[in-house]
């Protein structure tokens, strides 16, 4: 207990001096072996015996410890990878055992060991991975980087957590876990923290040969985490005592893409006939990685490099005349490098100190992709992103019952989004067919149009927007093992944060143009020209002023965690306990949020067979977001800039009728009584291992995530239809718009979901998982301030009533998985991906807001005709099915000690081209149209040599 009292001591001292976003997670890096041998006849614990791991993961050379007076042992902190472990006792034959280390999890190794005189015969018997988890109430998988060169991915850790169960979505990179929003995840890369400090979502592109192991936690997590959502946990290689080279070319040609038309309507399928000229659809990738030794034993290094080309088109809409025009839009094309370097140090057997560091520089053209081909080139968007991060991490290992670690990162960041014109050269393809002045010349003032009568945009791309994020992270922790009313594995920290923003914002031309006829004319014919004596098309007009601000948060978060508390032999007991504070404030340095939150974790493990094989448990959790700059982002920028919209006015032959003002001193308010958003779980999870490295497992789910951030408009007073502002609470803000920022407790949403998986590498030639999830998520939290929808609860409450039913993310049914086979030089790979329609809402217009705003059903609905309730329906997207195959060739002999693959991919093979997206707005003749559809059957074929 001596030393269990120093560890809470030097832990304490560490959160004094510890100050800095949200104090999430510091990401386990490591696994562990452990085990008891015994004596076969009698059970008893043999103590004494020696057990030792190699690995060419493991620096500083072999790891050893001797079994205690039960026979148990065990190695802690062993980085991920394929271990050969010796168990020796004098006067018995030696045994060799062989067994995969992932970060996070445990590897049971029990064996039973006669101590007789048999000579110095080594027996090795294979035991590839770990299975059912004896010891962990955690939910959630590791993916090898074996297992991931082996099967048909998109190549980036965001894609390959697609396979877990309990994820869905990311659809742009950002997956939503166990019905959290894609803003609630947390992405660790080598211990750091990138998830963005604005938006919730990853920052960081990382190369993928660069990855070492994917870990993806779901649920039942430790105390040393803390995200609303899931966690996705990336460990990259960090080199070996062998020098190793890895380069590989990735080649997807548009000619290897079936890229026919498909008509507009769900129902509409391939067109032979439609010989109109398509965008390319491609993508090129190139990368190389060397790593090896610059001291045997000590010091190792890691290089990687990759370049990113993407290039993706939108099929034209229906004929020329009717919306959307029927020009192909120019590609949406992605460049971009990442480059990382890892240092791995072991100055002493008891130190190991590794350095990270990464860049992903990147632009992106014509970013919006023509939104159902509703924009020309001039009005698309650019955005150049990208940075760069560093992770220095020190393990210190005093004695085989304690040790330390010490993480500090730092992370720069920056997105610079506007008009395609100002940041990059234009696609001028079709300009011609409407005004060539406009539309074939890029003028940087020209404010931006946008014709209601089809939702097409004219002229200008949107908002110039450059903002830098800067991250410094301090984690300091402390582990210690031990004996009192059974076996502890104690390990407490801190985790420490400061987060800095700073944000430059324009409007071209200082408005944007809102545009509508009562003649309902489309495209250019009915957009406005202030200027001229009829007005026509002129509707309203938005000003929205330039600005700049920036803000600052800090957060500081304490856990303590016993991970194997094991009371009885069958039954682990793992509670935990956390204390975050986290603080925002403004440009003035004012104080717009101050949480604090308490998450409690506690699972119960049972090994019911008291073998390891057959395991069930319970767990209980609570997290809390305590720091977001998204709030404050929000505030600053409506505070500072004065949105004033204003209605045409046929007599004055100007726009003098003010419809509303929003932002300005008085504009937006912070909610003084705040209430942490948080979410709670609770996960019954069982799990068998059928045979040899094979698991089946079923878990069920409940999580509620509450109060998180939104603006509640508190000054507008609606008619009973919720069409217009008739009078406002604030008599001296009549015309004004006054956003509450709180987190309301109506902004919730549940999530309940059962999994049925099957996971195994029975032998070293197969690998495969698969799961099925029967899932619900549902209640009225949609959205943070329009980041996931552009529509809230908040802004009218003649609608508010609407506002709750399945979400967006809703996934029914979800049935996934993939399976790999190798023979010899020859591996062949499925996966597959099929799921359900997501739930969409019809949208209608709204004379106030002049948009299709409006909801007249629940969400998932649409009402149908008239006012009768009994024509409510659901209203989803098609279900969706994906299945991609790879089959790659070694054509060395294996004798030669290197490989060069051959490898050809075909994503989509049956060229399944279900809708992503649908028209919801009640638009003339395009309501349920497709606004985009899954990808087609492509053909990717690459080349790989590895040294």
């Amino acid at each position: 207990m001596t030393t269990l009292r120093i560890c809470l001591v030097i832990t304490l001292l560490a959160a004094v001096l510890a100050r800095a976003r949200d104090a999430a997670a510091i990401g386990e890096q490591n696994g562990r072996i452990k085990g008891t041998i015994t004596e076969p006849q009698s059970g008893i614990g043999l103590p004494g015996v020696t057990v030792t791991a190699r690995s060419p993961s493991l620096i500083g050379g072999a790891r050893t410890v001797g079994t205690n007076d039960e026979g148990r042992y065990e190695m802690a902190n062993l980085p991920p990878g394929l271990y050969t472990v010796e168990i020796s006792y004098a006067g018995a034959k030696p045994m060799m055992r062989q067994v995969v280390v992932r970060q996070g999890e445990t590897a049971p190794l029990n064996l039973t060991s006669t101590p007789e005189e048999t000579g110095v015969e080594t027996i090795t018997v294979s035991e590839p991975r770990p299975i059912a988890k004896p010891d962990s109430a955690e939910v959630g998988t590791a993916l090898t980087a074996d297992t991931m060169s082996r099967i048909p991915t998109d190549r980036t850790y965001q894609g390959v957590a697609q396979f877990v169960p309990g994820v869905s979505g990311g659809g742009d990179g950002n997956p939503n876990i166990r019905g959290g929003l894609e803003l609630h995840n947390r992405y660790l890369v080598d211990g750091l923290d990138i998830t963005d400090p604005v938006t919730g979502t990853f920052s960081a592109n990382i190369t993928f040969d660069a990855l070492g192991s994917v870990q993806v936690l779901t649920g039942g997590m430790e105390a040393q985490y803390n995200s609303l959502g899931g966690v996705i946990n990336v460990i990259t290689n960090g080199g070996s005592d062998e020098f190793h080279a890895n380069a590989s070319l990735y080649v997807n040609h548009q000619k290897l893409t079936a890229n026919d038309p498909f008509g507009p309507n769900l129902y509409d399928a391939r067109q032979p006939f439609n010989d109109i000229k398509l965008g390319p659809n491609a993508s090129y990738q190139a990368n190389v990685n060397v790593g090896g030794p610059i001291i045997a034993k000590r010091l190792w290094y890691n290089l990687s490099y990759e370049l990113d080309y993407t290039s993706g088109s939108t099929l034209p809409g229906p004929p020329l005349g009717t919306p959307p025009y029927n020009i192909q839009h120019p590609p949406r094309t992605f460049l971009g490098h990442l480059g990382r370097v890892k240092l791995t140090w072991a100055p002493a057997s008891n130190h190991r100190i590794s350095l990270s560091t990464s860049a992903d520089p990147a632009h992106i053209d014509n970013v919006a992709g023509g939104e159902k081909n509703s924009r020309l080139g001039i009005a698309e968007n650019r955005q150049n992103q990208g940075g760069f991060f560093s992770i220095l991490s020190w393990d210190w290992f005093l004695t085989p019952n304690l040790e330390t670690n010490l993480q500090a990162g730092f992370q720069v960041n920056t997105i610079e989004g506007g008009p395609q014109g100002r940041l990059g050269s234009i696609d001028f393809v079709g300009c011609d067919k409407f005004n060539k002045d406009l539309n074939c010349t890029y003028h940087p003032d020209q404010p931006q149009h946008t014709n209601l009568v089809d939702n097409t945009v004219w002229y200008q791309g949107d908002f110039y927007d450059k903002d830098a994020r800067y991250t410094v992270q301090v984690d300091p922790s402390v582990t210690m093992r031990g004996r009192a009313a059974g076996f502890h594995d104690l390990k407490a920290g801190i985790q420490s944060r400061f987060n800095y923003r700073t944000e430059h914002f324009e409007t071209p031309g200082g408005s944007t143009y809102t545009d509508n006829t009562d003649a309902g004319i489309p495209l250019e014919g009915g957009l406005c020209d202030p200027k001229s004596a009829d007005g026509l098309g002129c509707f309203r007009r938005t000003d929205v002023p330039s600005y700049d601000v920036h803000q600052r948060g800090y957060s500081v978060g304490f856990y303590v965690q016993d991970r194997y508390w094991t009371p009885l032999s069958w039954l682990t007991v793992v509670p935990g306990i956390r204390f975050d504070y986290g603080h925002t404030s403004d440009r003035n340095g004012n104080t717009v949020s101050s949480l604090f939150g308490i998450g409690p974790r506690l699972g119960l493990v049972a090994d019911i067979s008291r073998d390891g094989r057959n395991v069930f448990s319970v767990s209980f959790g609570r997290a809390n977001e305590v720091l977001s700059l998204l709030p404050v982002a929000y505030f600053d920028g409506a505070e500072t800039a004065v949105t004033t919209t204003k209605e045409w006015v046929a007599k004055d032959h100007d726009f003098t009728k003010l419809i509303t003002q929003t932002g300005g001193s008085g504009g937006v308010l912070i909610d003084k009584n705040l209430t942490t958003p948080h979410s709670d779980e609770v996960i019954l999870n069982a799990r068998r291992q059928v045979f040899t490295s094979t698991l089946l497992g079923a878990t069920y789910t409940w999580k509620r995530l509450s109060n998180y951030w939104d603006q509640i408009e508190i000054n507008q007073i609606w008619d009973p239809s919720g069409s217009r502002v008739i009078d406002y609470v604030d008599p001296n803000k009549v015309g004004q718009a006054v956003f509450l920022y709180s987190t309301p407790s109506g902004n919730h949403r549940t999530y309940q979901g059962v999994d049925l998986y099957v996971e195994g590498r029975p032998t070293r030639n197969w690998d495969f998982t698969g799961s099925y999830t029967l899932s619900w998520t549902y209640g009225p939290g949609t959205t943070e301030f329009q980041q996931i929808s552009a529509f809230s609860q908040f802004a009218n409450p003649r609608t508010s009533r609407y506002f709750d039913g399945f979400t967006i993310e809703d996934v029914r049914h979800n049935l996934k998985g993939f399976a790999a086979y190798r023979v010899g030089p020859v591996n062949i790979a499925a996966a597959f991906n099929y799921q359900t329609g997501v739930p969409r809402t019809k949208r209608f217009y709204s004379a106030q807001d002049g948009d299709y705003t409006r909801y007249r059903s629940p969400l998932g609905t649409e009402p149908g005709a008239g006012n009768d309730p009994k024509q409510i329906s659901e209203f989803r997207l098609p279900d969706f099915l994906t299945t991609d195959l790879r089959i790659s060739v070694n054509v060395l002999p294996a004798s030669l000690g290197q490989r060069l693959t051959l490898i050809a991919d075909i994503f989509n093979v049956f060229n399944n081209r279900a809708a992503t997206a649908l028209t919801t707005a009640d638009l003339q003749d395009r309501f349920g149209q497709v606004a985009s559809r899954q990808g087609p059957l492509s053909v990717q074929l690459a080349i790989n040599y590895i040294y």
